[in-house]
């Protein structure tokens, strides 16, 4: 136990040892004289009996446990600061980190874990010129802050010169004040960056190429926050749209939004976090804040993040200014329609040059045949094609007419209120005597009649329209004419057992010169009529049919109450 490795330990060990020898042979006390047996150094047949005073023996004993628990101790904390020590260098390794310590005093640098940049023995000056220039003068800040006692911790990053070349390094280092309140050393961490810098100066690189091809195109980026339902835009975004902030709610963005666009942009979000559509892609009319001229966007999302459960958190998108390519498709478009309404019109006035000729030569070579005939049964048969010509060259005038008038925006709507059962029975009885002979014409009424406000003259004209080409395309079976009165509308149809309408066909019967049998008599414009007239009173039109197997055609009129007219009437 007395010998040691330590010589501090050898040290008080001696000392243990010359007061035990000190006190050692020293008797105790005899009687109350205070004095002490005399001792001799003569040997004896007895045994030798060392006499002690027992408190002096005493106080040896706990000096030499109190020694002894002191040096177990200083070898525990020993043992805890190695053991710190070495879990402090492995996580200084694992973190690439060098450590190294500055003199204030003596303005040297001194290496205590790894190797640093500044090595053992370098001043402040000879350091200096490792720096970059450009980062001198924050580095000589650095150091001087830190020693002057101006901050007691701080950290910076500056590009080195080393064998490698120019590398870039993070240095962290804190000031160490002693007993006075000064700083006389600084303990430093450095750590090299280069990779994560040359990372980040490509990521600045490319956030820039990507931002002017963005700006060159007119493209902005996009980031939508489900649980905020905020919008987070760049800088761009805001300069040109004039927004207050880089971020905007959902239901404040769609307030700039045309009233006819603003439910795309919510369902567009709430498909893709509903898990229904993955991506959005709408075409939208926004304007900037405090002003008035819309333009338009296609506003392009995706799905970017999910929670632990799979719910989307994040979409980010594009926003993509298409005003000019909507300029230039309306361009197209009207320039097409142009084209096509000159076309339209070649073939209008073909088709009219064949079918005025056709009545006008009937009405011309009869009434010079009634001329040269006395017969009666003669006369009379002439008399009916002069005026079944006369009908048809009437229509095809009025039906002229009513297009030019509807193309001017001068149609003419006069509204009241309509008995329905008494129109339709009206019809049936205009149209009793035109149909052939093994036609029948059958009504399908509500028992009690039904007042619609609308405008009676053009509901009879497209009615009239459907009975006419029903009676034209039916030779035998039934034509049903009738309507319905629903929750909001009135369906009217009329319903006939004729030759029908080839599938291909049902997509062009409403358009302008539409005739599929060259043999029948007409200028293929009164569908198209009635689709204008049912669109202007606010209603839908359409067909049902099937080739050989007879037609449908119905239209469908809201039921507009009379204080309603003239809100309708200004929407026309």
């Amino acid at each position: 136990m007395i010998i040691s490795a330590n010589k501090r330990y050898r040290v008080l060990f001696l000392l243990i040892f010359l007061l035990q020898t000190f006190f050692i042979n020293r008797p105790v006390l005899a009687g109350r004289t205070g004095q002490r047996p005399a001792t001799t150094n003569e040997y004896t047949e007895r045994p030798l009996f060392i006499e002690a005073y027992p408190l002096e023996i005493a106080g040896i004993s706990s000096i030499a446990l109190l020694l002894f628990l002191y040096i177990l101790k200083q070898r525990k904390h020993r043992k805890e600061l190695r053991k710190i020590r070495a879990e402090l260098s492995i996580a200084l390794d694992a973190g690439f980190m060098a450590v190294w310590r500055y003199n204030v005093k003596n303005d040297t640098f001194k290496t205590v874990h790894r190797s640093t940049i500044p090595s053992n023995g370098m001043t402040v000056a000879e350091m200096g010129k490792q720096i970059h220039p450009k980062d001198l003068e924050k580095y000589k800040d650095f150091i001087r802050t830190l020693r002057s006692g101006q901050e007691e911790q701080k950290n910076g990053i500056f590009r080195l010169y080393t064998d490698k070349g120019e590398q870039w390094y993070e240095v962290y280092a804190i000031g160490l004040k002693d007993k006075y309140g000064k700083v006389s050393h600084i303990i430093g961490t450095e750590h090299n960056i280069t990779d994560m810098m040359e990372q980040k100066n490509m990521y600045e690189k490319n956030k820039q190429m990507l931002d002017f091809i963005f700006e060159a195109v007119n493209i902005m980026p996009w980031e939508y926050d489900v649980e905020t339902q905020t919008f987070s835009v760049n800088n761009v975004f805001v300069e040109r749209h004039n927004y207050p902030g880089n971020s905007i709610r959902i239901d404040k963005l769609t307030q700039y939004s045309h009233p006819s666009d603003k439910h795309l942009l919510s369902e567009g979000i709430e498909s893709m976090v509903k898990g229904t559509s993955n991506l959005m892609i709408i075409q939208m009319r926004t304007k900037a804040p405090n002003r008035d001229e819309y333009r338009w966007f296609e506003m392009q999302g995706v799905v970017y993040r999910r929670n632990e459960e799979g719910e989307v958190i994040k979409i980010i998108g594009l926003k993509h200014d298409i005003t000019e390519l909507k300029h230039t498709e309306e361009l197209i478009r009207l320039r097409e329609k142009a084209e096509e309404s000159n076309r339209l019109k070649s073939a209008f006035l073909a088709n009219m040059s064949h079918e005025i000729r056709t009545p006008l030569n009937a009405i011309v070579g009869f009434s010079s045949l009634m001329t040269e005939t006395e017969n009666k049964e003669d006369l009379r048969a002439f008399n009916k094609i002069i005026q079944t010509n006369n009908e048809m060259l009437l229509r095809l005038i009025n039906d002229i007419l009513d297009m030019s008038r509807i193309e001017a925006g001068q149609l003419d709507f006069k509204f009241s209120d309509v008995d329905l059962n008494e129109l339709v029975q009206n019809l049936e009885k205009t149209f009793r005597f035109k149909i052939k002979q093994e036609v029948l014409i059958a009504l399908e009424l509500p028992q009690e009649t039904y007042f619609l406000h609308t405008e009676k003259n053009r509901l009879t004209q497209v009615l009239s329209n459907f009975i006419s080409n029903a009676c034209k395309y039916t030779s035998e079976g039934t034509i049903t004419i009738g309507y319905e009165v629903e929750e909001k509308q009135v369906y009217f149809f009329v319903r006939d057992t004729g030759k029908g309408i080839a599938k291909e066909n049902l997509p062009h019967v409403f358009e302008r010169f539409a005739k599929f049998d060259a043999f029948v008599q007409g200028t293929g414009l009164g569908l198209s009529i009635c689709e204008l007239i049912v669109q202007n009173l606010g209603g839908e039109i359409g067909v049902e049919s099937e080739l050989g197997k007879g037609s449908t055609f119905w239209c469908t009129l809201p039921i507009v109450h009379p204080k309603q007219e003239k809100t309708q009437r200004n929407a026309i």
